[in-house]
């Protein structure tokens, strides 16, 4: 993520951690996540089979979120917020849970749609 600079990619570690540490990551992942259920169906997002170097794939059909199914669930972009934040803890604290482990994050943009 910074092109080799180790300088700044430890800058950079140092304020995931104290990020993590703000948004009590361990919390996150040990409590219920009371959305998941009306989440998943509208907001495709997986841990799939290692890629060919070995590498766990994430992927997030960015396309297919259905937003206003989520709204009419009275689902707030908060809980979606708050779904990606445990999404992404859950694979790097216990799919990828080792500092020596890498993903291949696919974000698949196929009939994404942006309007105000």
């Amino acid at each position: 993520a910074e092109h080799g600079d180790e300088a700044r990619a430890l800058v950079r570690w140092v304020e995931t951690l104290e990020w993590r540490c703000e948004v009590g990551d361990e919390a996150i992942l040990a409590r219920p996540h009371p959305n998941f259920e009306r989440i998943v169906p509208h907001y495709p997002q997986f841990l799939h089979l290692p890629d060919r170097e070995g590498r766990l794939t994430y992927w997030e059909l960015v396309g297919k979120l259905d937003q206003r199914a989520m709204m009419r669930k009275g689902l707030t972009p908060d809980d979606l917020f708050e779904h990606y934040i445990w999404s992404t803890f859950f694979t790097w604290d216990v799919a990828a849970h080792d500092d020596a482990h890498q993903v291949t994050v696919i974000a698949d943009f196929r009939d994404f749609q942006l309007s105000v």
